[in-house]
């Protein structure tokens, strides 16, 4: 199995994501993750926790650099001909670089953030064009996104239970169906790890298995992300999120 290795700054989702300016001249690999400016995608998200379970809309788009983020990765050295900025409906701005090694999330920027925030290491989304094929691999840094505690006094922040998944492409003419239509000659990537916590005293440490499943077409970008984070204990709840593609432009 080919191991890609994240090198520089690095989603939507990614982190989540993953899970997310223009580029003037665009290699080709972002066929399958258009960063041009004034695109857009519009999901259904669906999400599941124990017995709650609530559909929303989420909408993602593209637009150039402002003056300030241009000076700003300038003087980091990262170079703005290739950088995008992918701005979801909940006011996050992730900053997107076509890269050598491929699509990559190199920041991120809050609404209470004034300036991007640089990623510590590189968060590939989709390997260069040369690479991408069944068995291609690579590691990415995520969090929980439905898995929460139960119990009010019990404290938990997802953002520092970080861990690693492993992703691979495991078809590359993949079909799925979404409200949007039906996607043929798909890159279907599947995304696995396993977390352990500590529960309670008497059931001490669980592991958890994680999976996120994710599908690219090809001049259109995601049309389908579930992540499965399958747990049901007392003072743990686990779940999953959908994002299915509704309209896009």
């Amino acid at each position: 199995m080919k191991q890609l290795r994240m090198m520089g700054i690095g989603v939507i989702s990614v982190g989540l994501a993953v899970l997310l300016t223009a580029c003037q001249q665009q290699p080709e690999t972002s066929r399958w993750f258009p960063l041009q400016d004034g695109r857009s995608w519009h999901y259904q998200q669906t999400r599941i926790w124990g017995d709650d379970k609530r559909v929303s809309r989420f909408s993602v788009e593209t637009r150039e650099l402002n003056e300030q983020e241009a000076s700003f990765f300038t003087r980091h050295s990262i170079d703005t001909d290739h950088l995008s900025v992918r701005r979801t409906s909940s006011g996050t701005d992730y900053y997107v670089a076509v890269s050598p090694e491929g699509i990559e999330r190199v920041a991120k920027k809050v609404l209470i953030e004034h300036l991007p925030r640089l990623d510590t290491t590189p968060r590939l989304i989709l390997p260069d064009e040369v690479d991408l094929d069944t068995g291609a691999a690579w590691e990415v840094e995520t969090q929980p996104y439905i898995l929460a505690s139960t119990a009010p006094h019990i404290p938990w922040i997802a953002d520092a239970n970080r861990f690693a998944m492993m992703y691979e492409i495991v078809d590359m003419d993949a079909t799925v169906e979404t409200v949007a239509g039906i996607f043929k000659h798909c890159i279907q990537v599947q995304g696995q790890a396993k977390i352990s916590f500590y529960a309670d005293p008497r059931l001490g440490y669980q592991d958890m298995h994680l999976t996120q499943t994710e599908w690219y077409a090809k001049d259109v970008g995601l049309v389908k992300l579930v992540r499965e984070e399958p747990l049901d204990l007392e003072m743990y709840q686990g779940g999953t999120l959908e994002l299915e593609l509704i309209h896009y432009q």
